[in-house]
């Protein structure tokens, strides 16, 4: 009970902010860091990542019609914990067509330098199109633990879907945040 009330009043104690989707797409340029971790550092914050693991899997059948896979064929599963300021803020879990980056480095179990997006520009696959849908939810066991969270504490979930060139599904991700801490933030021209 103490240690739930502790959380509680550490979860209270964040202003939400807001993300930006767009500024993380881009992929890095050699030498870089990831995106995601020059973002942190404008805000004057510090960002990192834990790997917790990579494995061959058959995929949700969501992922799977998002990458237009076949029944049972099977995606490379990259899941991270992304921390700002040595807090755990995003539970990320990246799936990618097997047949697509078999023999690359995102089947090895290390951090890639640029992150993924940067790998697939090299490979001739840049991210051309994202399309997120967002919900909130109530966190599973493993967000829970991941985020640090109270187990009745609301998550943001993005269900992304990166595309390259010729509307090619190059990757989904399924991005979780602790609700109480971040709003997104869309700006998208009016034709």
């Amino acid at each position: 009970m103490v240690a739930h009330v502790a959380r509680l009043i550490r979860c209270a104690s964040y202003a939400q902010q807001s993300v930006e989707p767009i500024a993380y797409m881009r992929p890095a340029r050699p030498g870089e860091p990831y995106p995601w971790m020059s973002e942190a550092a404008k805000r004057q914050q510090v960002g990192r990542s834990q790997l917790l693991a990579v494995e061959v899997v058959v995929p949700p059948k969501e992922v799977a019609e998002a990458l237009e896979l076949e029944d049972g064929e099977r995606a490379a599963l990259r899941k991270q914990v992304l921390f700002l300021d040595g807090e755990p803020t995003e539970l990320t879990r990246s799936y990618y067509p097997l047949s697509l980056v078999e023999g690359t480095a995102i089947l090895e179990k290390k951090r890639i330098r640029g992150g993924t997006p940067a790998l697939l520009d090299a490979m001739g696959l840049p991210p051309r199109e994202f399309v997120d849908e967002l919900s909130s939810e109530i966190p599973t066991e493993e967000e829970v633990v991941a985020l640090e969270l109270p187990k009745d504490m609301p998550v943001l979930v993005a269900f992304r879907v990166v595309y390259s060139d010729a509307r090619r599904p190059i990757e989904v991700t399924l991005m979780t945040k602790a609700a109480h801490r971040y709003r997104m933030r869309y700006r998208l021209p009016v034709a």
